[in-house]
């Protein structure tokens, strides 16, 4: 990434965990089709995608990395994952069932 986004240029992140960090091979992950993507339909504008997502990360990470990256003049960012809901944080895991039972009450 750039210091100082190019003025005009369109400058996205991707956050995420796993998935979005492109796993097994994030040379073919969402950041890279995003760009490929951006690149044939807009040719000629400036974007620059960059992926700040990484593995087993959940909400609690994600919030404090998107606020420092709209801190570097980010355009908006693409938020794509599923680790709270059937990753290693989400309801049923090989870590454990999280969700409370069916007929959870507040009494």
């Amino acid at each position: 990434m750039r210091a100082v986004k190019a003025p005009g240029s369109t400058r996205i992140f991707v956050f995420g965990e796993s998935a979005a960090m492109g796993d097994p091979e994030p040379g073919f992950g969402p950041r890279a089709v995003h760009e490929v993507i951006l690149h044939q339909r807009l040719p000629g504008h400036d974007f620059e995608v960059v992926n700040v997502a990484f593995t087993a990360i959940n909400s609690h990470v994600l919030l404090p990395l998107a606020k420092e990256c709209a801190s570097t003049t980010a355009t908006f960012g693409c938020l794509q994952g599923n680790n709270e809901m059937v990753g290693p944080y989400g309801a049923a895991t090989i870590l454990g069932i999280q969700a409370p039972p069916g007929r959870w009450s507040n009494s």
